[in-house]
């Protein structure tokens, strides 16, 4: 019965999500189906190994037939088993990538916001300093009749060292 709910879970988990829980779907019934067969031959699988175990005294022949009837079930028995565990693992790591794209997905859209913003700070900074290097030459222009001499010499390097500052 537990792993009927657990299948059954994994078939509603799967497509009741996509239908919003509304009626059964032809997956849902497939999958309810599926679990059906698959319990079936888990329990036959199970009556056989207790009715081999308690036919320990038949002949060889008897005993190789038994066998070979008992390989055939064991593997459905076991493709059964295989779809159980394997749905389960599956549904498993299908919700942690899911978990991981969205998680991709959010950063991915933060870096996005964050580089537009980058972009608008380095267009603000290149206008900042168009205006600091129009400054600076406004001020060499100004200089000329401002001071002579060594003054002149002092502004100026203190321009150019301005103006060296600006560039990098």
């Amino acid at each position: 019965a537990s792993m009927a709910n657990v299948a059954g879970n994994q078939s509603q988990g799967q497509t009741g999500q996509q239908q919003g829980g509304g009626g059964p779907t032809g997956g849902q019934v497939r999958d309810a189906i599926a679990i059906l067969v698959g319990l079936f031959f888990l329990m036959l699988f199970s009556c056989i190994i207790v009715f081999m175990l308690s036919q320990t005294g038949l002949s060889e022949l008897r005993w190789t037939r038994a066998l070979y009837l008992l390989s055939g079930i064991e593997a459905v028995a076991f493709a059964a088993a295989g779809f159980f565990f394997g749905g389960t693992i599956g549904r498993k790591e299908t919700e942690r990538a899911e978990r991981r794209a969205a998680q991709a997905a959010g950063d991915a859209a933060k870096a996005k916001e964050e580089a537009a913003s980058l972009r608008v700070a380095a267009t603000q900074s290149q206008a900042q300093l168009n205006a600091v290097r129009k400054a600076i030459d406004e001020l060499r222009q100004q200089r000329v009749g401002f001071a002579k001499g060594a003054e002149a010499d002092a502004v100026g390097a203190v321009l150019d060292v301005l103006a060296r500052v600006a560039e990098a």
